[in-house]
């Protein structure tokens, strides 16, 4: 709702896909919403002067082209589990050589959290009741940046951004977010504000009974009372009697609810 009052836009999907694309910096709202090349050089001084001043210089990286390139890297695989030594391990298959071992990534990725340019999100055991410390995924505090890194091209990202814009409405209503995880399976969000808990899954479309009973499926296996919703795209929304209680809703509708 921010981002459609200080562009002035009307509440509507083709609102909702610029600021997927562009992200909510208030920084943009000096330029207008067709200006791209002003959009772009704004977001990409904000990344440099971020990683220059409160990443860089602060922690006396020496080896730059790599850290810029390792969050290239998180910012094309958001929402993906993984642990600094598979990133390692990665990397060296990917460049035939040993780029950085898992200790300089864990530590560089720190750093980038510390700057909150990324944050980590921990697994929950939705069973056991516990957080569990190996695997995180990582998010962007604002997807702008990441979409800058990506140089815009979002058209196989748009799940990845989804969850990333469903993650950041959770924190700025002071929730606590985690990954759910199963006895056999994921959830991609559950949320803890005091005594209140939600489970969210997220997905682009629902375009087969196979990815139904995957998001759905997935929430119906958790056996509490606490509210579950499935957040997609698709035009047409609303609960689905083969799952009760379990709602459905638009992102664009999602993103105006306080929860």
């Amino acid at each position: 709702m921010e981002f459609l009052n200080f562009y002035n836009l009307d509440d509507s999907d083709t609102s909702l896909s610029i600021y997927l694309r562009v992200g909510g910096l208030p920084g943009l709202s000096v330029f207008g919403i067709e200006d791209e090349r002003h959009i772009r050089d704004y977001l990409q001084s904000v990344y440099n002067t971020v990683m220059m001043k409160d990443v860089i210089e602060r922690h006396r990286v020496r080896n730059v082209p790599f850290i810029n390139n390792l969050t290239a890297y998180i910012a094309d695989n958001i929402g993906k589990n993984f642990s600094a030594k598979s990133i390692a391990k990665f990397l060296k298959a990917r460049d035939g050589k040993d780029a950085a071992s898992d200790i300089t990534i864990s530590t560089y990725l720190s750093h980038l959290a510390a700057a909150l340019i990324i944050s980590p999100v921990y697994r929950f055991d939705v069973h056991g009741k516990q957080l569990l410390e190996q695997n995180y995924k990582y998010y962007f505090a604002d997807h702008g940046l990441r979409n800058f890194l990506n140089d815009f091209d979002i058209r196989g990202s748009i799940e990845k951004i989804m969850e990333n814009v469903v993650r950041h409405h959770l924190l700025v209503q002071d929730f606590k977010v985690t990954v759910g995880q199963l006895r056999a399976g994921e959830i991609d969000f559950v949320a803890k504000r005091g005594e209140q808990r939600i489970y969210i899954q997220v997905t682009y479309l629902l375009s087969s009974p196979d990815a139904i009973k995957r998001e759905f499926g997935n929430l119906a296996e958790i056996k509490d009372n606490y509210p579950k919703y499935v957040i997609s795209m698709d035009p047409i929304s609303g609960s689905i009697s083969e799952y009760p209680g379990i709602h459905h809703l638009h992102l664009r509708e999602f993103l105006k609810l306080q929860l």
